[in-house]
């Protein structure tokens, strides 16, 4: 995955996990900030407007993660039995 992640964005890290890990495992967003769209510059498909501090916006950006709860959550659902249904 690391070696692909330079080929298919041209941003310098990926974001799409952590909005995911922050539903599916409340406690992994420490912090975050609200958020609004900046429509003064010109959108970029690929990557979406660049977003603001707003305390009004409806976007919500995570700004601190707790990441040893993804690592630690992955490797409690792969060894348990009931996962692949044993």
């Amino acid at each position: 995955m690391a070696d692909k992640l330079p080929d298919l964005f041209t941003i310098p890290n990926a974001s799409d996990q952590i909005a995911l890990l922050s539903v599916g495992l409340p406690a992994f967003a420490v912090a975050v900030q609200r958020a609004s769209p900046d429509t003064s510059v010109p959108f970029d498909p690929m990557q979406g407007p660049p977003l603001v501090p707003d305390p009004n916006g409806n976007a919500w950006i995570v700004t601190q993660i707790a990441a040893p709860l993804a690592a630690a959550r992955l490797w409690q659902v792969l060894l348990d039995p009931h996962t692949f249904g044993s």
